[in-house]
């Protein structure tokens, strides 16, 4: 994993002595990441970290959204049980295999950063 891909407030599976664990970037994990590319190493985009961001699947759907009101136009979540899954906006869309991916993408798209729900900071 490239440092140049992450961002302070992306998540990312950490090698240490310890084991690995799954951390929210902050400075020192990015400077760690700086030294030593292995030491950190990317989280496959799942449904189930779909549903830890607040996604909704709605009910006889095709797609996963954060919005849940379907005549405003907005970005939509294919997974198809393969990795990754495809951001869709209109007619367009684009291969995301990673966490910190999708995250980057939602933070470019809305100014906004993409947490795991119940994990917001005051």
């Amino acid at each position: 994993m490239r440092p140049q891909e992450l961002r302070i407030g992306n998540y990312v599976t950490i090698h240490d002595e310890e084991g690995d664990s799954i951390v929210e970037i902050i400075v020192n994990t990015l400077k760690g990441i700086e030294h030593d590319e292995s030491w950190a190493s990317p989280i496959p985009l799942t449904e189930e970290w779909l549903e830890r961001f607040g996604f909704i699947k709605p009910e006889d759907s095709w797609y996963w959204s954060l919005d849940y009101d379907p005549y405003k136009e907005t970005f939509k979540i294919a997974y198809n049980d393969v990795p990754g899954c495809w951001f869709v906006v209109g007619f367009e869309s684009l291969l995301v295999d990673y966490v910190h991916t999708l995250q980057n993408l939602i933070y470019s798209l809305t100014g906004e950063e993409l947490k795991i729900k119940g994990d917001e900071k005051a």
